[in-house]
């Protein structure tokens, strides 16, 4: 442990040493690859001997007044040949430089050029570009003289992306910077300074260990320099969650602390402080101290002022406090307050500024840092002011402040069994992930106890909390009930949990500490006592007890419940850049080669509005504003080559839009220096370009918090953000025409129910807003009053627009209520509204007295207090009243010029319980045009998209890979092209980066014309349907053909484990009463089916059937397994049925179990798996739900469904579930087009199902790996072969069956979605695809025809009458598992948990 802890810090040393932007090498990797320390080079001291030598030979020839370009170059070579070692036939330059390196910059009539590429001779390409400047030039400062104003670093990375390659090294023989430019990931700046490596030998050995042709060509691959940066990003997720850990606990010590201070108060601290304003509180403590520190690490604010970082600065304020602890200890920290003043005093400063003879800093102001937004941090009154009322600065301890910045400053870094502190710099992370840190945070909150609570030991992470009455309670009820309670909300063992009840608490001090943890209340004490051994302890080794009335931290609602996950920059980047590539140049959607692509003027750019309707902590916001500037840079530089080539001998001052300086006062002028002039594009981007929504406050916060970090200038204040980040539900709003027409289904220019219109008054005070806000944008930010200015603009807009807020707000609390009441309440709230509208509208004309003014603003507090009511907490936000400007008035051009994100994901049948049944009626009227169906949450975000994006302009989303499966597609994507939108690129499922467990989609819109290139998988291809893949000759979607209504069950939805009993456990019962076997089966599930040799049950089952409550209490053992396990769990679902019927499954799917009554064996698959396969089990036996069950026994049904044609079908018009397919028979069964004749089908389809068994029983294997084997082409065993050659002879036969001779099925391993397949080959798939979609609408022309179905494929009353008839023939025959409710009842299959599973279709041929 000693050895593994000194090589930690041993790396943790050298890597403080070397300067890093962006992300590097991890500990763990570095352990793992280095466990014995840095490599040594041999002779050392002789090495480094020449090396001093060298270097001082080549400083002296490039400091002298001639330095030599020779002397330089072998400097270079000195350093790769005997630093790294790299065999001068490695090493190409001049003529062996393969012409293909270059990269040509057309717009700047430039060519980038290596000077040396390292290389093996049996490798295709180099490993390595190096790059050589002169010793002059600062690597981070643009190359003079050079048309392309890029820094050296900036073009080393375009260089290395346009050939594939991941590294490069340039120099300017000091300074050695490793660039490490990832495809389509965050580029990593390393540096190493030579004069450094004679002083710091550790540097030197780290530069030649990592970067020395040992590691580039002597180790294994996983081993390489490329190998060892992909890993440790790939880990990057593990370092934001680990920081993100740091901070959530450092929350919750601050909110305790808070807590202390309150209860010593008497209560009185925080008595007006909702528990929701403590949280935003604690949580803004901490977004400010992020800034603090990556702004003082970027040197734009005092640090490195001796009187600023002794006073002021929060670098140094840790270091300080740890020398304190160090000396004294840390419980004398717990007696010191000074800390906390200090950062009161920082924060103040940054908001108001510093104006003294001896430390100057401009105010930056912003809602983060203002001092009156929690004014009881200060100790002062709400509503009191930071500028009139002293502060009295709360009694924070400094071990506290300690804990918060040692969260924010050092990652513990678990390496092995050594945890090890390692600095973090704020350079080397992405604001995406800064911003992940915080955005986490949002699934908590601030609870106060109102009894006493218990924070138990849970397993991993996990902390649970519960309430010490309810632990009394359990233990009531004897052990086995409390270990049972215990297990589930702690999820650890029983053993543990045993010992954990069993443990005493002997020492004094223990009992002491869990006494002041009690508040020294004699009696919890003793009430708490016999469960001593379950607390956990907080981050100060005390006892977790919230006595009642204290504040405390807890899970709040959880984002991911509505699938709310953290987006990396590998993700926003293509996103974003695909996105606006059409909308900054003319090219892209004129279908011009990249190399003709204009850029547009710098005008045109800054008028570009882009928006994320859900944008979380901002980071879709943060790369538009990268890649916005960036292009706004370019079009000034374009400019300035324009006036170059018109021979213009100084290039004179232009102003932002690119137009020629007029020498006014207020004219906001362009600098000459390219990162001066990135920083102020930034700015004006944020300011003019970027617009957000979310629906959490918070959020809005931190997204503020990241555009800020990305647009910080030293000397002036925050961007302005107020008016275009704001806070609502996007899906929830009116626009201004519902508003005018008072109605949400009125047509443009008709008049709504009301008989009254605010039409005149909504147009005119949006006129005023949308003036107001154009001040804001166009006024620039130079310092404190103009931020001031735009206040003030905002504050009158928002005042304009408040009269139209509330009725836009009651409009959708009418449309939200019971609608038994909305006519009520249009005749008394809307009545009330329009009265106290038309007073505002009169007041315009006629100035009201102060006693008229303050009647209006009781009578508008009155409605808004009814209004919120009606809301039930929710916040639309209506975006033609939020933002005019964009809007209002704009014709074609109104809307949005892109809208960009990632927006939730939510399983279609869960939105309901999240977000209400009148909430997802509204989405389904007014969002999805009444398209109905279980369609994901994202599927509203895009239709959303469509209502908010102006013409011509681009949508750019994530979403679940669903998108475009079943409900989902039918509800969004199928709308969507309908209307007139293109899909010109998309990437139809990829795994997420990181710990969820996703497969997102990639999809781009376009509305309006495109003519550019269709790009699907980064493939060119003519064009993209709404299922993301390439157009067929066949369009159109598949219609349920009647003839195969009733074919096809799901399984039994049990909800209650309790039913399930193991196999031995069932025998006991039959064997000791034989009646039992009338209740008890072997309970099939998708496991026994794909992992099992012999596919039977490895669980059974009670099944009470439809039985009556007294007729099931006959079989006491097994109703009291029920009773005791099933009923609790029962009684709090939200069903009634299911309530009240505890004992009978939730669906028994009656019509399956009789349909299958007189049958043998059937035919069954699982809805959740990897290979689509299909087998025939005994019918003896209850089918879970993940189950889908077929009434064939004839081996003709598992030829054709077993085929590649149907496989085909099936994975195109199901679902997925990760990577799995899940096999929905609504969708792919129903429809899909039997061959006319497959009598003959029975032979091939026999020998296929014995000969699968066969392999089966022989290898001991199940389903999932005898299909592995059959897929995988290095497995040549005899038994895989032969299969392979069974798969394809049946694939020949069933296109045979149709009369498909001509088809070429070109059988063999094809890439496909899921991977490498033994398959049939992609154009055959797409063919098959396009005659089974045009048979399947000649069948359904067919049945509309003979008057079966409609045009939409619905049964008509013959052919219900049909279907009827083949339900009557049912009737006479007894199920040998009882009747119930048929699980088809409109219900899909696949369902996330068994409460939701939906049901498959009826099974009787017509």
């Amino acid at each position: 442990m000693v050895a593994q802890q000194s090589i930690t810090r041993h790396h943790a040393d050298w890597l403080s040493l070397i300067e890093v932007s962006g992300p590097f090498l991890s500990l763990p990797v570095l352990q793992d690859a280095f466990p014995h320390g840095l490599d040594a080079k041999d002779e050392e001291a002789e090495m480094r001997r020449r090396l001093r030598l060298a270097y001082e030979e080549w400083a002296d020839n490039q400091e002298g007044s001639r330095p030599d370009p020779a002397i330089h170059h072998q400097w270079l070579r000195f350093v790769l040949e005997e630093l790294l070692d790299m065999h001068p036939s490695a090493i190409l330059e001049g003529q062996q430089l393969p012409a293909s390196l270059s990269l040509e910059m057309k717009e700047y009539g430039e060519t980038l050029r290596p000077t040396l590429a390292i290389k093996s001779p049996h490798e295709p390409k180099p490993r390595l570009l190096v790059q050589l400047y002169p010793k002059n030039q600062n690597l981070r400062r643009p190359v003079p003289g050079k048309a392309w104003n890029a820094y050296p670093e900036t073009r080393m990375m375009e260089l290395l992306r346009k050939n594939d390659i991941r590294l490069g090294l340039l120099t300017n023989g000091e300074h050695w910077m490793l660039v490490d430019a990832p495809a389509g990931e965050t580029t990593g700046y390393y540096s190493w300074y030579a004069s450094l490596w004679l002083e710091e030998k550790v540097t030197l050995r780290a530069f030649h260990s990592l970067l020395g042709m040992r590691r580039f060509f002597n180790v294994e691959a996983s081993k390489t320099i490329e190998a060892l940066l992909a890993e440790s990003a790939s880990k990057q997720q593990e370092v934001t969650t680990q920081l993100g850990d740091q901070v959530r606990r450092a929350v919750e010590v601050l909110v305790q602390t808070l807590d202390r201070i309150d209860k010593d108060s008497g209560r009185e601290l925080l008595r007006d402080v909702p528990e929701t304003q403590l949280y935003e509180a604690a949580l803004t403590v901490m977004m400010r101290l992020v800034f603090l520190l990556s702004a003082e690490e970027r040197k734009l604010l005092l640090l490195e002022d001796p009187i600023y970082d002794h006073n002021y600065a929060a670098s140094t304020l840790h270091q300080q406090l740890r020398e304190q602890a160090d000396q004294q200890g840390e419980e004398v920290l717990g007696l010191r307050y000074d800390a906390w003043s200090r950062l009161l005093a920082i924060f103040r400063i940054v908001y108001g500024g510093l104006h003294h003879h001896d430390l100057q800093l401009p105010a930056y102001g912003g809602r983060l840092f203002d001092p009156d937004r929690f004014p009881f941090l200060e100790g002062r009154a709400t509503g009191s002011s930071w500028r009139e009322t002293p502060a009295n600065p709360l009694r924070i301890d400094n071990r506290t402040v300690l804990y918060l910045l040692n969260a924010l400053q050092y990652l513990q870094v678990r390496v092995g069994g050594v945890v090890e502190p390692r600095r973090l710099s704020f350079r080397g992370l992405d604001i995406e992930q800064i911003g992940h840190v915080y955005e986490g945070l949002l699934d908590h909150t601030v609870k106060r106890a109102q009894a006493t609570i218990l924070g138990l030991q849970g397993s991993d992470k996990s902390e649970p909390e519960v309430a010490l009455d309810e632990l009394e309670q359990r233990a009531g009820k004897g052990e086995q009930a409390l270990l049972a309670y215990l297990k589930e909300v702690t999820g650890r063992g029983e053993p543990a949990l045993k010992k954990a009840l069993e443990l005493r608490l002997e020492k004094q001090q223990d009992r002491s500490r869990l006494m002041e943890a009690c508040d020294n209340q004699h009696e919890i004490f003793q009430r708490v006592l016999p469960y001593a051994g379950l607390l956990r302890k907080d981050t100060f080794q005390n006892y977790t007890i919230i006595t009642a009335g204290s504040v405390y931290m807890t899970h709040g609602s959880d984002r991911r419940s509505t699938g709310t996950h953290y987006t990396p920059r590998s993700l926003t980047e293509p996103i974003v850049r695909h996105a606006l590539d059409p909308l900054v140049y003319i090219g892209p959607a004129e279908g011009w080669p990249e190399e003709q692509w204009q850029l547009r003027t710098a005008e045109e750019i800054l008028s570009l509005t882009v928006c994320d309707i859900a944008m979380g902590s901002g980071a879709f916001l943060v790369q538009t504003c990268r890649y916005l500037s960036e292009k706004l840079v370019q079009a000034w530089e374009k400019t300035d080559r324009e006036l170059n080539s018109n021979r213009v001998l100084a290039i004179p001052q232009k102003t932002p839009s690119g137009q020629l300086s007029q020498g006014g006062a207020s004219e906001e002028l362009i600098p000459l220096d390219r990162e001066e002039r990135l920083m102020m594009a930034r700015r004006l981007v944020s300011e003019r370009c970027i617009y957000g929504v979310d629906k959490n406050p918070m959020a809005v916060e931190m997204a503020k918090l990241s555009m800020w970090l990305i647009t910080l200038a030293k000397g002036r204040p925050f961007t302005f953000l107020d008016h275009a980040l704001r806070c609502g539900d996007s899906l929830l709003g009116i626009s201004d025409r519902q508003l005018s027409n008072w109605s949400l289904d009125a047509k443009s220019g008709e008049i709504g129910k009301s008989s009254w219109s605010v039409g005149n008054q909504v147009r005119r005070n949006l006129d005023i807003a949308k003036s107001l806000r154009k001040q804001i944008i166009n006024t620039p930010n130079i310092d404190i009053s103009d931020i001031e200015e735009k206040e003030r603009n905002l504050k009158k807009a928002e005042d304009t627009t408040a009269i139209l807020n509330l009725g836009a707000d009651l409009l959708i609390g009418v449309t939200l209520s019971d609608p038994r009441r909305q006519q009520a309440m249009q005749d008394t709230l809307a009545f009330e509204y329009s009265v106290l509208a038309k007073a505002y509208e009169q007041a315009i004309y006629h100035q009201p007295t102060a006693k008229e003014w303050a009647n209006k603003r009781e009578a508008f507090n009155k409605i808004r207090k009814e209004v919120d009511d009606l809301l039930k907490g929710r916040r639309p936000f209506h975006w033609h009243l939020e933002f005019p400007e964009v809007f209002i008035n704009r014709d074609d051009d109104a809307g949005f010029a892109a809208i960009v994100g990632n927006p939730p994901f939510q399983g279609g049948k869960k939105i309901t319980g999240t977000l209400g049944t009148d909430y997802r009626n509204y989405l389904l009227k007014y969002l999805a045009n009444n398209v109905t169906g279980h369609a994901d949450l994202c599927a509203y975000f895009f239709l959303r998209v469509t209502m908010l994006a102006r013409q011509n302009g681009m949508g750019a989303l994530l979403a679940t890979n669903t998108i475009a499966q079943g409900d989902t597609r039918e509800v969004g994507l199928d709308q969507i092209i309908s209307s007139g939108w293109t899909i010109p690129r998309a990437i139809p499922s990829q795994t997420w980066p990181g710990e969820a467990a996703l497969e997102v989609a990639y999809v781009w819109l376009r509305k309006g014309n495109w003519q550019g290139a269709y790009i699907l998988n980064n493939k060119i291809v003519n064009s993209i349907t709404s299922f993301l893949t390439v157009q067929g000759n066949v369009q159109g979607k598949p219609y349920k053909l009647i003839v195969n209504l009733n074919k096809s069950f799901q399984g039994s939805v049990v909800l209650g484990l309790g039913f399930v009993v193991e196999p031995e456990e069932a025998q006991v019962y039959i064997e000791k009463d034989t009646r039992y076997k009338n209740i008890l089966f072997p309970y099939l599930n998708g496991e026994d089916l794909n992992t099992h040799p012999n596919q039977t049950a490895s669980r059974w089952i009670i099944n009470f059937h439809d039985w009556s409550l007294e007729k099931a209490a006959l079989y006491p053992d097994c109703f009291k397994t029920v009773e005791e396990k099933v009923k609790p769990q029962r009684s709090t679902s939200n069903r009634k049925i299911y309530r009240e019927r505890w004992w009978q499954y939730a669906e028994k799917c009656s019509n399956l179990y009789s349909t299958i009554a007189d049958m043998e064996q059937v035919l069954v698959c699982s809805i959740f798996t990897k290979h689509l396969s299909f087998c025939f089990v005994p019918t003896n036996q209850v089918f879970m739900n993940k189950l889908v069950v077929f009434p064939f026994d004839q081996y003709r049904y598992l030829c054709i469904l077993s085929s590649n044609i149907h496989e085909i079908w099936a994975r195109y018009f199901s679902g997925t579930l990760e990577t799995r397919l899940q096999y929905a028979p609504t969708d792919c069964f129903e429809t899909f087009p039997f061959p006319s004749s497959i009598g003959n089908l029975d032979s091939i389809g026999d020998c296929y199902n014995h000969h699968r068994q066969s392999i089966m029983q022989a290898r001991q294997e199940g389903l999932t790996k005898i299909y592995n084997r059959m897929h995988d082409p290095r497995e040549h065993a005899e038994d895989i072969v032969r299969l392979r050659e069974m798969h394809r002879e049946m694939d020949e036969e069933v296109a045979r069956a149709y009369g498909w001779d001509d088809l070429k099925l070109e059988h063999g391993f094809h890439e496909t979605k899921q991977g490498l397949r033994y398959t049939i080959s992609e154009a055959a798939r797409q063919e098959v695809l396009d005659r089974l979609l045009l048979l399947n609408h000649q069948r359904h022309a067919e049945e509309v025809a003979a008057g079966l179905v409609d045009e939409n494929g619905k049964p008509t009353a013959k052919g219900k009458k049909l279907l009827a008839k083949d339900a009557e023939d049912r009737q006479g025959r007894t199920g040998k598992h009882g009747t119930g409710k048929d699980a088809s009842d409109g219900r899909r299959s696949g369902g996330d948990d068994e409460e939701d599973q939906p049901g498959q279709g009826r099974l009787f041929e017509l």
